[in-house]
């Protein structure tokens, strides 16, 4: 057969059976997850108004500040040699999992003077202007009593994680 001067070659198309004719695509849910994949919830996230929002209506802790931008070399004990001469009690920088700096810690100080004196007074490590604020303390939600999983006695600072306070670990029974 020829077309415009071009020769075509046209075959009739034939099921081979042996292989079983196509499905539908399927489903994004049916795929199998990649290994790095993260499984979803149905759970909607805060917006950042939201966040911000619900932070300020949070109490401030007389003792703890927030410090941000830090440099991602830094660990606890640089950290809390920063504020040296500022009494402090405990510091602490937020990891990964794989162990690196998430670039913000908190720092806890004997006093509340100290806290406010510490936030007045440094603006900058190694060169670098941190962000230091007081830091909000939450309330921890119950658990679940069928979790099995433990109540912590002292409110946590929002954006801390758990090892920055001594804790009670109690296990909690189901009924």
């Amino acid at each position: 057969m020829e077309l415009n001067g071009k020769t075509l070659n046209v075959e009739l198309a034939r099921i081979r059976e042996s292989q079983p004719p196509k499905t539908a695509k399927k489903s994004s849910e049916d795929k199998p997850k990649r290994s790095g994949e993260r499984k979803r919830d149905n759970r909607t996230r805060m917006s950042k108004e939201e966040r911000e929002e619900k932070r300020q209506t949070l109490p401030d802790s007389e003792t703890l500040v927030f410090v941000a931008n830090l440099p991602f070399s830094y660990e606890d004990e640089e950290l809390s040699k920063a504020f040296e001469g500022f009494s402090v009690t405990s510091a602490k920088v937020s990891k990964r999992y794989n162990g690196k700096s998430r670039g913000f810690g908190l720092v806890e100080f004997e006093t509340h003077e100290m806290q406010q004196k510490a936030i007045q007074t440094v603006s900058e490590l190694d060169g670098r202007e941190i962000i230091i604020r007081v830091a909000k303390i939450e309330q921890e939600k119950q658990p679940r009593a069928s979790t099995g999983t433990s109540n912590n006695s002292k409110p946590a600072a929002s954006g801390a994680e758990d090892e920055l306070h001594d804790t009670d670990d109690t296990e909690v029974k189901p009924e």
